[in-house]
């Protein structure tokens, strides 16, 4: 996980080696949201076709090019091309054959597979593509193998709330594209994508507390 922290106020230079945060920009973070989104991405992989979800723990870029992954030691996939994965590999939609999944938590993957779900979504209805064909969540394959993991291991599927109340809680300031992405992110899935994108039209910004 990227490190963050909140500066005073938006004059303020981030400190060397950390980057303003494209979704909050009080918050200053070590991960270049903009270059690893919006570049080709070193060590990503092609995407299989424009309205196709990427393999698990991995997740589509802004470009619509490529699959990237934030988990270190992540996953490793590649291209089923019609034939039956080996055993022990996910069957990722039909179209990737994963491995290196198993020491994962739910939590990371479901991560992963929410903001893939999301970007795709929002870029097809952007492009006035079939969005409602893309399918949520993890692949059956993937959810059958992480959600029996934490059963097993008494561990929670739900990702912690801290992870996302710093940036909240510190802005001073919430526009409405602000509580559009935080909703989509919290929801995940077809509901989030599409909540998240009708919230993030709201217009001006409000401010907490009367500021």
């Amino acid at each position: 996980m990227p490190a963050v922290y909140v500066r005073e106020n938006k004059s303020t230079a981030c400190n060397q080696g950390y980057f303003v945060d494209t979704i909050n920009d009080l918050v200053c973070t070590s991960y270049d949201r903009m270059t690893v989104r919006f570049a080709d991405v070193s060590g990503g992989i092609a995407r299989a076709g424009i309205l196709n979800r990427c393999p698990t723990g991995w997740r589509a870029s802004t470009n619509n090019k490529q699959c990237f992954t934030e988990i270190k030691n992540a996953p490793i996939a590649r291209l089923k091309n019609g034939k039956p994965c080996a055993p022990g590999e996910l069957d990722d939609w039909g179209i990737w054959c994963t491995s290196n999944y198993e020491h994962l938590s739910y939590a990371e993957v479901d991560l992963a597979a929410t903001r893939d779900f999301n970007d795709i979504y929002a870029n097809a209805m952007n492009d006035g593509l079939d969005y409602n064909s893309i399918p949520s969540g993890l692949s059956p394959d993937a959810k059958a193998f992480f959600k029996g993991a934490d059963k097993s291991s008494g561990a929670s599927s739900a990702a912690p709330a801290s992870a996302s109340e710093p940036a909240t809680t510190a802005a001073d300031c919430i526009s409405g594209s602000d509580v559009g992405a935080a909703v989509g992110g919290v929801l995940g899935g077809r509901t989030g994508a599409a909540l998240g994108g009708a919230l993030g039209g709201l217009g001006k910004k409000k401010k907490k507390g009367g500021c």
